[in-house]
């Protein structure tokens, strides 16, 4: 008797736990590293749209830890387990999402190329199961160069350093290799998947003659403050990603205005829980872009940057 009492409350127990996770739909955000998406701010905005986590929605953060081969494995379970919607950052994130589920509402973050990628069939209505929002990376790759050039005009030769398991590399290189030889500068791959990379990855380029380098955006920001470091102790300038990862050592960013990506993408969220087809939302874009300036790395580094470029910058950090 006691154990049928003991199975009728688990029962029980179990159908109050699935009405509870009926009212409380799940929100996965998915990327390649925690430091590529401020929870906190997310959270913060879905309150302010009246989902509170943990009472009317349940949010978690999968992180892959900056080893973008578990990607595929936590978008398969996020789409086993049939969330609500997946948050996926990036476009590794988004890639293992997209391809784990056709079902499952997908909110894609920082995408270089949505349509060329084939994540979406346009911008204005991405159709199937997928929205978010684009970065522009690969357009945004000349004029982090020509800015790099113009605060620097004295290297000949730039360090393009990436990670090449992120697909979003291709098209950003491609601009940057372009862009150089039109302004008569050469340009050196330096490959980096790891923190632990950074330092020797840098040296030799240094050693070849760079006299600074470009991050493109994407995956080697997991590296970044190893990145940042190596520069700082090799004295090259850096063209770093964005205002983050500035104020670990970096001398210059030119990016958009990811501090209001949270906003954006708890709104995306808001619509899809209210019924919103994903598809129908368009994709959204950049609007605002900083350009920052650290006066304490120049320092550090002696670089001396012109006074034109300082007139431009957004911030400048001394």
């Amino acid at each position: 008797m006691i154990g049928r009492r003991a199975g009728i409350l688990g029962s029980l127990l179990a159908g109050v736990a699935s009405a509870q996770d009926a009212r409380r739909p799940e929100v996965v955000v998915l990327t390649p590293s925690q430091q590529q998406f401020d929870i906190d701010a997310f959270r913060d905005e879905l309150r302010a749209l009246g989902r509170v986590d943990g009472v009317s929605i349940a949010l978690e953060l999968w992180s892959a830890d900056g080893d973008l081969s578990r990607l595929p494995a936590l978008a398969s379970d996020a789409a086993a387990r049939r969330v609500a919607v997946i948050v996926a950052v990036n476009t590794p994130g988004s890639a293992a999402a997209i391809a784990a589920t056709r079902s499952v509402p997908i909110v894609m973050v920082a995408v270089g190329d949505p349509v060329g990628l084939g994540f979406v069939a346009s911008l204005a209505r991405p159709g199937g199961n997928v929205t978010g929002i684009s970065n522009l990376s690969v357009e945004l790759s000349t004029k982090r160069l020509q800015l790099l050039h113009e605060a620097v005009p004295a290297a000949k030769r730039i360090a393009v350093v990436f990670n090449p398991d992120d697909p979003i590399h291709a098209g950003q290189r491609d601009a940057v290799e372009q862009a150089a030889r039109a302004l008569g500068i050469a340009t050196e791959a330096v490959p980096i998947r790891l923190p632990d990379e950074a330092e020797p990855a840098l040296t030799q380029a240094a050693r070849r003659g760079a006299g600074a380098f470009i991050q493109l955006a994407g995956q080697a920001f997991t590296a970044t403050p190893a990145i940042a470091a190596a520069a700082l102790r090799l004295k090259l300038p850096a063209m770093l990603t964005n205002r983050r990862s500035m104020v670990i050592g970096g001398l210059l960013s030119y990016w958009s205005d990811d501090r209001d990506e949270p906003r954006r993408v708890a709104g995306y969220v808001d619509r899809i829980l209210r019924g919103d087809p994903p598809g129908d939302l368009p994709v959204d874009l950049p609007t605002r872009f900083v350009f920052v300036v650290n006066m304490r790395t120049a320092a550090a580094i002696g670089a001396t940057i012109p006074a034109g470029v300082l007139a431009r910058a957004d911030e400048v950090i001394e």
